[in-house]
């Protein structure tokens, strides 16, 4: 049901997790109204203010990510999905290697019931400030995204524009240089919305170069959209910031 909450470690007082399991309890018990934490984030009272009591925890969450590098790089390496996955004939192999006195880049995916493979990629050390709490924000949105899908196949304009207008409604998030794309399996094919990090895709025939463009949070939608690239059995995807981080991963149809 998407993410309900999250607190940061050491605990200075048990009352927190006490509270928090409560709470997720009790909304879980509300079958009426789902909620997850991107409508807590955003969640207004009647005046059409947002909520004091989160906005404050909130606030509370990101200064000490913000005061802590340690916690904050060692928060986004734990959102980085297991290296090796499949589903069906397909599988997926991811290698990425940065620097450890800088916030990551964060990668992440989901097989979709629609055949295709969504992903994103961050580079939460990319903003002047707020990284971390854009790079929450963006794991947030793509899994409340990916999540309401269902069979549908997914929109990346869409997807950046949620993203866009979350970025401008959340204090704390500043622009940051992002990409997101789809794999569709059957159809053999790739699409990449580049927003601020450049790629490229190489499947054994050819290789694309793809520019940055604008960031996420600064109108990446009037970036152009790669659509259809091929695939044929196997692709890459590779990245590279000299001095910061080399990303590489491998898409494959298993023999």
């Amino acid at each position: 049901m998407g993410v309900k909450d999250f607190l940061t470690k050491p605990l200075s007082d048990y009352r927190y997790l006490a509270e928090a399991i409560e709470v997720v309890l009790e909304e879980s018990s509300n079958v009426v109204e789902q909620s997850d934490f991107v409508s807590r984030w955003f969640r207004l009272d009647d005046d059409g203010n947002e909520s004091e009591q989160q906005e404050q925890e909130l606030h509370w969450h990101l200064e000490y990510l913000q005061q802590n590098p340690n916690a904050a790089r060692e928060l986004l390496t734990a959102l980085l999905p297991e290296k090796d996955s499949s589903l069906g004939a397909w599988r997926s192999s991811y290698r990425l290697l940065q620097s450890t006195t800088s916030l990551p880049l964060v990668f992440d995916y989901s097989w979709l019931m629609s055949g295709q493979l969504a992903f994103y990629l961050v580079d939460a050390d990319s903003a002047d400030q707020g990284g971390v709490a854009s790079t929450l924000l963006v794991r947030t949105l793509f899994d409340d995204y990916v999540r309401r899908l269902q069979h549908n196949s997914v929109d990346l304009k869409g997807l950046a524009r949620n993203l866009e207008k979350g970025m401008a409604c959340a204090s704390g998030a500043s622009t940051v240089e992002a990409l997101f794309g789809t794999i569709d399996l059957a159809e053999g094919s790739v699409s990449i919305l580049p927003a601020g990090l450049g790629c490229r895709w190489d499947n054994g025939q050819a290789q694309f170069n793809i520019a940055g463009g604008r960031r996420l949070g600064d109108n990446c939608l009037s970036n152009f959209m790669t659509k259809d690239l091929a695939l044929q059995e196997a692709g890459k995807l590779t990245l590279s910031r000299v001095g910061s981080s080399s990303f590489s991963w491998d898409i494959s149809l298993m023999v």
